[in-house]
């Protein structure tokens, strides 16, 4: 009895402090609102920033993101998977146009900042998503600002555009991988 009389007494003390922590939370709301609608001040100096990255990255060969740890790339006497590919003269480049189109437009790239094709690795795992395709092609975004365009002969299954997908490479063919058995 002597608990129930208890919060009976502290309820008007707790409608107090519930009152409070509204109009406290209201003021943070209004005050985030005015910082969400101004500039942000060093935007010029990130632009900059990230443009030099993007160089670093490419002069130290960092902008393979995804594929560091893949084997380098074979030499001429090892299959080729693009030139066993029939597929219409300037498609894979269209695809390649394509890729950048959508990464701007859905703001996968970062605004400013260059978008780079790289080489896809021979052997390994990489995760990514699809940002274009055309019958022979398809291009996937694995960090930003960066792509690779694949042939989309060997996936066995149509892939859409915005699908995430985790792909294994060997000897240069990519094929979705599954998530089974890694160790073989």
């Amino acid at each position: 009895m002597q608990s129930i009389e208890h919060a009976l007494r502290n309820l008007d003390k707790l409608v107090i402090e519930q009152q409070n922590r509204v109009a406290r939370i209201e003021k943070e709301l209004v005050d985030y609102r005015l910082q969400a609608d101004r500039p942000f001040e060093h935007e010029d100096r990130i632009k900059q920033l990230l443009a030099r990255q993007t160089e670093l990255n490419s002069l130290l060969d960092l902008d393979k993101g995804d594929q560091q740890g893949a084997a380098p790339i074979p030499d001429k006497d090892e299959p080729e998977t693009e030139r066993a590919m029939p597929a219409a003269p300037g498609s894979r480049a269209e695809v390649a146009k394509m890729a950048e189109t959508y990464m701007r437009a859905s703001e996968t790239a970062i605004r400013e900042t260059p978008i780079s094709e790289r080489t896809p690795p021979q052997t390994g795992r990489v995760t990514g998503r699809a940002v274009a395709k055309d019958e022979a092609h398809i291009a996937f975004v694995t960090a930003a600002n960066s792509f690779f365009v694949i042939a989309s002969s060997s996936f066995g299954r149509d892939v859409q555009i915005g699908e995430r997908l985790s792909l294994r490479f060997h000897q240069g063919r990519a094929s979705i991988d599954n998530g089974r058995k890694r160790g073989r």
